[in-house]
């Protein structure tokens, strides 16, 4: 009896929450392809609706502490307009962003579609547990257990969607379905809030009461749950960058960073974690960070594997122990409101930080590693209660030590750096950090102990920044390199670096994230570049200068398809990010552009999107090499999209298309559309140093000129394939199926 007295409140809790975490992915997928796929997508969704959030908890903490009924029906008046609402939203077709202000675009369309609904469902957690407060039916039953039902609900959302809901539902019946559910949602909610508002229930009434008679926390408290919800919040922006920008970028490495993290608000709030000492906490922590000392000197895509799992692990463990003081330092359950805004609010103040400040005064993901430390900070700070007291003098000896020890670290990997090479710096690095961890463990038991932890972590977010993206620094640290340029916006990490090859020879190495796009070989005598006529781009480019036909490519990189044509044909470049551009367009970074002519245009946009502008059959050859980390922006590779790269390729024009191949294999898929398009389609396998892998995909429009093969390259026939269930379509894309 007790139980079915509760269902209501269960199922409205886990439904809001299903559909708070269900929508994110929908709507990320929807708005991506418009701006090339980016990641930084997710993370401006994320923001978006942490604000949301706050605004809902905040909305509800006002409610409560109303005496007059007008609050009531602005609720019920939100819950009935964002039905219709919801359906016009996603029924309207986005239009093209200003790629100049993407932030600003991603936040006004999630706005549109569904942030109105999304505000609603954020209420229901922080209501629904206050409603079960003053209406629970057995003495000292708390409500915070509902929280982790709601997480739980949220959980089961967004492990679900990658493998369940995206793999077998197309995007628009996705949304339609969401739509529905959340209609069955307000007809519960209504139901909840006529049983405790409009019958005048004693419950509701001494909810209100309760809300405005509760003693307040001292801001002391309140600032700790906001310092507590703060930390985990910004660590999913951070290691969701690092994922994205230096691994790899596929929307399922967007969603596991946030199942990690409502993961452990399921297990900490679910009450049952008391057994976990403190001296575990801060054991746990140390080891945790242990992989990020190590791990990020090794940069193979195997290797990768290995550098996702500790940036995951210790994410995973930092969050754990965060919110595990978080619930240890709840109030009682009367101050539940004060508690669920402070905490959103810490949500959405990481939100702020990192997807609007730090990219734009750091230019490096330098915001990870300051969580990091604030997190470990944290942790230790809030679990020292039970410590022997601790001296000032000690203290400040322990930071002057650590402050040493940094000095020592830096000298010694910068001269071991250029005077050794890597190998004697992994030792170094190795010995130095396993002596630190070892000294702080056998010190378990002393003041001294907190200190020399927090000391590890700030040595291992300081490798972070040298992990991945960063790590091409450590190889350019030789006498001869030149110090490299680094550009950061929302569309990546940009990097360009001078290494000279000879006196008269340098090599200009262009990375887009982690990956190297273009190298080009500038002449100094000559001030000429060194062009290789060996490429797969070679044959493309000279068959449409025999069609008359201009070519387009695709990702502009360092613009070294310019030189290849050597002015005889025009090269339209599309380009995504203005920085790029700004990079490829300055002849102190990139020499392309400035000495190999000017028979050229560059389109900023989506390529897709802009190539679609153009007139049909318009080129003669198509090269696209727009990659995002280790990926390319799957909306580049559907068939709809090659509808479009196809009706503007001229007959006997070719299409050429990069993927890269470290974590994919494409063949199926590409195999499919030969059969589709009943066109020949030729595949090619390259690996460049061991380390990264790509596939090439050759399509000959009829007629079909065979000497745009080349006679090096290697290329081999595709077996065209009938199969419909493995091609992709913007309202559908199974990335499992192409998965290694």
């Amino acid at each position: 009896m007790l139980l079915f007295k509760r269902i209501p409140l269960l199922a409205v809790t886990f439904l809001s929450a299903f559909l708070i975490f269900s929508v994110q992915p929908m709507v990320a997928q929807k708005l991506t392809p418009f701006l090339g796929g980016a990641p930084a997508v997710w993370n401006s969704l994320l923001m978006l609706f942490q604000c949301l959030l706050f605004t809902g908890y905040l909305f509800v903490g006002i409610f409560l502490k109303s005496d007059k009924k007008p609050p009531g029906y602005i609720f019920i008046f939100l819950v009935f307009i964002s039905l219709p609402l919801l359906f016009i939203s996603l029924t309207t077709q986005t239009t093209i962003p200003d790629v100049s202000n993407p932030n600003l675009w991603v936040l006004y369309k999630g706005i549109i579609m569904v942030g109105l609904p999304f505000f609603v469902l954020a209420t229901t957690a922080p209501l629904t547990q206050k409603l079960f407060l003053n209406a629970r039916l057995e003495k000292g039953d708390e409500p915070y257990w509902l929280y982790s039902i709601s997480n739980f609900g949220s959980f089961v959302a967004l492990i679900s969607y990658p493998f369940l809901i995206q793999p077998n539902i197309g995007l628009e019946k996705q949304l339609y379905i969401w739509a529905i559910l959340f209609a069955v949602f307000a007809l519960l909610m209504l139901h909840l809030f006529f049983k405790f508002y409009f019958q005048g229930s004693t419950s509701f009434k001494n909810l209100t009461q309760t809300a405005k008679t509760c003693s307040t926390p001292p801001l002391s408290k309140k600032l700790s749950w906001l310092l507590l919800a703060f930390c985990p919040a910004s660590l999913i922006h951070g290691v969701t960058a690092i994922i994205t920008n230096d691994i790899s970028s596929f929307p399922i490495l967007w969603v596991i960073p946030l199942c990690l993290y409502l993961a452990t608000y399921v297990l900490t709030f679910s009450g049952k974690m008391g057994f976990i000492g403190d001296r575990i906490i801060r054991l746990s922590v140390i080891i945790s960070i242990i992989p990020l000392c190590i791990l990020p000197l090794w940069y193979n895509p195997i290797e990768n594997i290995f550098i996702l799992l500790a940036h995951l692990t210790a994410f995973f463990i930092l969050s754990f122990f965060c919110h595990l003081c978080l619930y240890n330092k709840r109030p009682e359950a009367e101050n539940l409101g004060t508690f669920y805004i402070w905490l959103a609010a810490g949500g959405f103040l990481a939100g702020i930080f990192n997807a609007l400040i730090a990219p734009y005064i750091f230019e490096k993901i330098y915001e990870y590693p300051f969580t990091i430390i604030l997190s470990v900070i944290s942790i230790f700070y809030f679990t020292q209660a039970k410590d022997p007291a601790r001296s000032t003098s000690k203290y400040l000896n322990s930071i002057l030590l650590f402050i040493f020890l940094c000095i020592v670290f830096v000298c010694v990997i910068t001269y071991t750096q250029k005077t050794y090479g890597d190998t004697e710096n992994i030792l170094i690095l190795a010995i130095l950090s396993i002596s630190i961890i070892f000294f702080t463990l056998i010190r378990l038991y002393h003041p001294f102990y907190t200190t020399m932890c927090i000391s590890v972590a700030l040595l291992s977010s300081g490798l972070t920044l040298h992990s991945n993206v960063y790590l091409p620094d450590f190889k350019h640290l030789v006498a001869d390199a030149e110090k490299p340029y680094i550009s950061r916006s929302f569309f990546g990490i940009s990097k360009v670096v001078h290494t000279p090859i000879t006196p008269d020879v340098t090599e200009y190495l262009y990375y887009n994230g982690f990956i190297l796009h273009s190298a080009e070989r500038y002449v100094h005598s000559t001030n000429s570049m060194l062009t290789d006529k060996g490429t797969y781009h070679t044959p493309v480019i000279d068959n449409a200068t025999k069609l008359g036909k201009p070519v387009a490519s695709l990702g502009l990189g360092s613009g070294s398809d310019l030189c290849l044509a050597q002015g005889k044909t025009k090269i339209e470049f599309y380009e995504i990010s203005q920085d790029v551009i700004n990079i490829a367009s300055n002849p102190d970074l990139l020499k392309s552009l400035s000495l190999c002519g000017e028979n050229y245009d560059i389109y900023l946009g989506d390529a897709r999107l802009e190539i679609a502008n153009k007139p049909d059959e318009y080129y003669g050859g198509i090269i696209s090499t727009a990659t995002s980390s280790s990926t390319v922006p799957f909306h580049l590779m559907t068939k709809e999209a090659f509808i479009i790269y196809l009706s503007k390729l001229a007959p006997g024009g070719a299409l050429v298309f990069l993927a890269p191949a470290s974590y994919f294999d494409y063949t199926p898929l590409f195999a499919a559309y030969s059969g589709e398009f009943e066109m020949p389609i030729y595949e090619l396998e390259m690996s460049f140093g061991g380390d990264y892998k790509y596939q090439y995909f050759l399509f000959l429009k009829p007629p079909a000129n065979n000497q745009v093969l080349g006679k090096n390259l290697n290329w081999s026939l595709l077996q065209p394939s009938k199969k419909q269930d493995i091609l992709w379509s913007d309202d559908y894309y199974n990335i499992w199926a192409v998965m290694k």
